[in-house]
């Protein structure tokens, strides 16, 4: 009998979410000393906390945008790095949680993906326009 695969429990779920929600308003309190965290002309958003079942790692999912500068996203996760046990003291500070987990940051870039899916689709959709137009044109 094949055993099925489970996607995420409840709780990992949920504490997922708080975390993101906390890493959220440490950026925007500016409470993580970390210069790089802050820079002028970006946004960073984290989009999602993935939490690994025992509730001892979380994936979190940074957003830098604009994204196309590599110099920027690079210095954005320096920051993340250094100022990871800074992160961990102030969600458990904030959270209350049995265990503070650990944090992976990783760059998100389904925005990126998403905004060249639309391209790509807005540049099907003129090339159709404009066979469409040749072929009234023509008739």
């Amino acid at each position: 009998m094949a055993t099925k695969k489970r996607g995420p429990g409840a709780r990992p779920v949920q504490v997922g979410e708080q975390i993101r929600q906390c890493i959220g308003e440490l950026l925007q309190e500016g409470a993580l000393k970390d210069p790089r965290l802050d820079p002028s002309g970006a946004m960073v958003t984290v989009t999602e906390v993935r939490m690994t079942p025992d509730l001892r790692l979380g994936r979190v999912l940074i957003s830098v945008f604009p994204d196309s500068d590599e110099a920027l996203l690079t210095s954005v996760f320096e920051g993340f790095a250094s100022a990871k046990n800074e992160v961990r003291l102030q969600v458990a500070r904030r959270l209350r949680l049995r265990f503070t987990p650990d944090f992976a940051f990783l760059v998100d870039d389904s925005m990126a993906y998403g905004a060249r899916i639309e391209a790509l689709l807005k540049e099907i959709n003129a090339e159709a326009e404009a066979q469409a137009g040749d072929a009234a044109a023509e008739g």
